[in-house]
Formats: structure tokens, sequence, C-alpha cells
């Protein structure tokens, strides 16, 4: 943060505006007059803006913190009370006071430029110097897109096609930026609706096929499906990748680039949050889906068993021996404990990890026992904390632990989220 001394240097000479409604209108502006679409900074009751005009230095100073979701992108971002950058014609650079949330982590962007005409995209920089590109459209208003034209190109340039963290492909045919806008529409569409509402560019909930992806061939077909999207079906990661990823033995040459870049970003995604889409359905040549496998097993045991057969000898003994095992069973109680490993995140990587264990640490509980711990490397200078517990399952529900203590006051001043890594009994 810059000091006093400083902020009056780089705010000498400003041009100062009061009041929400004069703010609104010069921020509109500013951002006509830059090249950019009125969404891109949705601001919220602004108090103050200004404008040095020698320098491009701007600033917007709003009443307190605001996140916005940006469903066009999807993606969740998080401004500051006071938004800072300098700006020249379609870019804002050096900026501070903007973060999006990337693998439950708030990355800071630093910067935001519109990229070539021909693609209509914005491109968004991390203090790496790595980013990601979005559709101008969204983050258009109603009117905006009343007005714009889909260039008719046959394929966009993508900017982040290799980038194995920001690997979420920018929409690169015309056919897939109308999808993308229609796809949007309907997400805001009352889920009570959206069956009565056709959507002709949602990608059909059917299943795809691929066949040998050990050889060049098919990786291949896989490579050039992937091509125009960024996971095997719809718009996150599902278990049609996870079918996918694992039907490829190793790493798949970078000279499959498509390929390359989805299975590094689903490798990414496995070491740090999951992937929890249920998708639309896979098949892998050779893979049977596991509910065939299940019924096939069913069919076996019904074959075996008589249900009107007379219980023989042996089956009456192995009777007698488990009702002797549970009567003894319930004499003497066992004592359950488990052994369960932590992912404990911070917000971001101002957050002193020493003071988060300190915190961590500090939770007591009767049945509960802290283990050893290490910082693991996230991205962007942010480490989380990996920690292991041990549990008496009658007196500590994990869960509990989580979300009544961990992730409450005054620990959430640090952390951000909490998620169970292993669950073993001992």
């Amino acid at each position: 943060m810059a000091t006093k001394t400083s902020q009056e240097e780089q705010r000498a000479g400003a041009e100062i505006i009061h009041g929400a409604e004069e703010c609104f209108n010069h921020s509109l502006t500013l951002l006509h007059d830059l090249g950019f679409p009125r969404g891109v900074l949705p601001l919220k009751d602004l108090e103050e803006c200004g404008l040095v005009r020698e320098t491009g230095y701007v600033w917007m100073k709003q009443k307190a913190p605001y996140e916005h979701y940006f469903v066009g992108s999807n993606t969740l971002v998080r401004y500051d009370r006071e938004v800072t950058a300098y700006i020249e014609k379609g870019k804002m650079k050096k900026m501070s006071g903007v973060k999006s949330k990337q693998f439950l982590l708030w990355v800071p962007i630093v910067e935001m430029s519109m990229e070539e005409a021909a693609t209509r995209n914005i491109y968004f920089k991390t203090p790496m110097g790595i980013g990601r590109s979005f559709p101008i459209t969204a983050f258009m208003d109603e009117d905006e897109k009343s007005k714009v034209q889909i260039p008719n190109t046959d394929i966009l340039k993508g900017s982040n096609r290799n980038n194995p963290i920001f690997s979420l492909k920018t929409l690169e045919t015309s056919a897939a930026s109308v999808s993308f806008i229609a796809e949007s529409s309907h997400r805001l569409t009352p889920p009570s609706f959206r069956k009565s509402i056709p959507n002709p560019y949602r990608h059909q909930a059917m299943a795809v096929s691929f066949s040998d992806l050990s050889s060049a061939a098919g990786l291949k077909k896989l490579d050039e499906y992937l091509l125009t999207r960024s996971y095997i079906s719809g718009y996150q990661a599902s278990k049609d990748d996870l079918t996918v990823y694992v039907a490829i033995a190793k790493p798949p040459s970078s000279d499959y680039v498509n390929v390359s870049r989805w299975f590094k970003h689903i490798d990414a995604l496995l070491r740090i949050s999951g992937v929890a889409g249920e998708g639309a359905g896979v098949i892998v040549e050779g893979s049977a889906p596991a509910s065939d496998a299940v019924a096939a097993d069913d069919d076996d045991d019904d074959d075996d068993v008589d249900l009107f057969g007379e219980e023989t000898e042996e089956e009456k003994k192995a009777s007698e021996e488990r009702a002797a095992a549970a009567k003894a069973a319930g004499k003497k109680k066992v004592v359950g404990k488990s052994s369960v490993v932590l992912d404990v995140k911070p917000w971001d990587d101002e957050t002193d990890m020493k003071v988060l264990e300190e915190e961590v640490r500090k939770v007591q509980q009767e049945g509960l026992l802290w283990g050893a711990s290490k910082l693991v490397p996230v991205g962007y200078g942010i480490k989380k904390l990996q920690i292991m517990i041990t549990i008496v399952d009658d007196l500590v529900s994990v869960d509990s632990l989580i979300e009544d203590y961990l992730t409450a006051e005054p620990i959430n001043e640090y952390v951000q989220s909490v998620d169970i890594v292993a669950f073993n009994k001992i």
C-alpha cells in the first residue's frame, strides 16, 4: 500500500469527483474512452473518483469492499474499498485492489487489456505475468450486446492455450462464442423454467466416445475435440474428464497442444481442489460403465443364492459363530480412532502462515490431537498449511471442527477454507 507521501505525489494535480451518481457517470465515461465494456469494472456505492491526466493515474473509492460474480466468465472478483490503476488506450495497468478467485484462492489482478480487434477478448494478467482471456461479451450489458457483432472468423486465437494454471480456454470459434452467450443467459433463468425454454446452443447431454487413447490416432481425435472445448463436457470439470484422464497412461506429448493443456489442468485440479461435476457421460473403448459391472456382479450373485433351500450344517455353525462374536463385542467397546490430513488455505499471499498455524492449533477438544504439519506451495507465492490430526470418532466430528471452529471467528481472519485430504481409520 502506498504511503501517505507517495499517494499525495501520485495524486498531485488530479481532477477529483465526489458523489455516487457523479462518480458512476465518470467511471462509465472512462471505460468507454479506454475501449472497455461498461460491466468490466462494476464498482458499487462510489464516493470519490480521481484522474491525473498527465500520468494516467486513476482511483475509485467505494463505501465498502465488494464482491461481484460474472456469470459470463463464471468468475468471482473482489474489489477493495479503493481501486487504483494507470490507464492508456485499451489498457489498465499497475492495478491494485482487484482480486479474482482461482482454485479457492484470491489472486491479484494487476492488468487488464483489450486484445487484438479480431478476437474481441479482454486479457487479465496476474503478478506472475500469466493470465487469462475472456470474450468481451462476458462483461457487456444487454444494450451493448445488442449492438455487438460476432466476428466472422473460423478460429480465433487463444492466448492461454499452453498455460497449465489458467488453462480454461477462451471460446475460439464464432459458433462457440454464440453458445457461450446462450449458456450465460440460460444460467440466469430460474431453474423451474429451464425445462420449458429450449437452448439450441447448449451442449447436448449425450455421451461422447473415444477409442485407443494410447495411440497417436486416438490422441489426435481427442486433440481435435478439445480444440474448441475446455472440458470433455459442459463448462466445468466433471467425472467425464476423470474418465478420459485415467484412460491416458502418461502425460501427452506437447505435439497434442489441446490435450496437453487439458491434461495439465485436470492434473492441477486433482492436486488442489478435486473434481465434483457429474458430466454428461463419456465412453472410452475398452472401459465398461461402472453400473454395468455392478449389474453383472449382482447377476452372478443371484445365481449362487438359494432363497428357499434349507440351512446347511456349515451355515448354521457360521451363524452361531457370528452371534457369539456379536455378543462378545457388546461386552467390550472398542474406541475408534481416525487419522485425518487437512488442507488449510489462507486468504492470500499476505497472510502470515506462522500466525495462521498458531491460531489453528489453539483449537482444543476432548479426543483431538494435533500432529505434524508442513507448508505446501500453491502458486503466486501463496502456500497452504497441510496438517495432520488424530481424533476419537465418538468425541470429534471433523465436519463440525471445520465449520464451527477452523472457518469461524476469529480464525476466519486468516483461514479462507479447509479441505479434508485424507481420512483413515486407525
